[in-house]
């Protein structure tokens, strides 16, 4: 097995022994898949997942695609 694969089962491992919802395990995968992708360290990463379990592709696109920053005090 590759590295990736190896740290990918860890986290899979952890997430189940130490009971982690769900949702937080998503984010996690989702966070370090982009990271080794060498995409911006500075997304909101929760914020992307959020408009990602809701459909709003949109929304997830541009944060991915612009660097977009999502503006908590304009809901956007």
């Amino acid at each position: 097995m590759s590295k990736q694969t190896d740290e990918k089962i860890k986290i899979l491992r952890d997430a189940r022994e130490l009971k982690i919802p769900i949702e937080d395990l998503g984010m996690k995968i989702l966070e370090e898949n982009l990271k080794q992708l060498n995409f911006d360290k500075n997304i909101d990463f929760s914020k992307l997942y959020d408009f990602l379990s809701q459909g709003n592709i949109e929304m997830a696109k541009k944060i991915l695609l612009n660097g977009f920053e999502y503006d908590k005090s304009n809901n956007i």
